[in-house]
């Protein structure tokens, strides 16, 4: 593509040509095999802050900023359960939940109602996941589906219950 003088230069930075789409999609590989972790999607986590434990789903890097749990995320956590009375019996919304972690406390801590809200397609189908999880009967699917996994000498520990997620206790 030629500069064309009456288009600014960024404008033809940001007009990308075939080959440009080959080489990124050949350098967002790079990215995710280089950022190990971080780059799968599907990895299920539990979170608890004092009494609440939240079952979250997050994606892969692809899928979105929304499909991971940002550190931010956990300090307004921990605040919303030290202080239940900003919220109990209240309508909560939450603009760009993501994985719907900071919603999925206030609402297993007492809030009236949560309203849940993001607008990729990705990350929406991941939310409606994560919420999914975190309903009671599909929480006590999980852990029936954990103590079936256990060794038959760990089943009564409190460890073997928990086995098969990784677990943050954060205070």
């Amino acid at each position: 593509m030629q500069l064309n003088q009456r288009m600014p230069l960024i404008v033809v930075l940001l007009m990308p040509s075939a080959a440009d789409e080959k080489t990124m999609d050949a350098i967002s590989r790079i990215i995710a095999v280089c950022s190990g972790p971080m780059a799968c999607g599907g990895k299920v986590s539990t979170f608890q802050y004092g009494n609440i434990r939240v079952m979250l789903r997050e994606g892969a890097l692809g899928d979105g900023l929304g499909a991971k749990v940002w550190s931010v995320c956990h300090i307004m956590c921990r605040e919303l359960v030290s202080n239940p009375e900003i919220y109990k019996d209240q309508v909560v919304l939450e603009l760009g939940s993501g994985t719907g972690l900071v919603g999925l406390v206030a609402a297993l801590a007492g809030a009236k109602q949560v309203i849940l809200t993001d607008y990729e397609d990705q990350v929406l189908q991941n939310l409606r996941t994560c919420m999914h999880m975190n309903t009671p009967a599909v929480a006590a699917q999980v852990a029936a589906h954990q103590q079936q996994q256990q060794p038959p000498d760990a089943a009564g520990s409190s460890e073997a219950a928990a086995a098969g997620a990784e677990s943050h206790a954060l205070h």
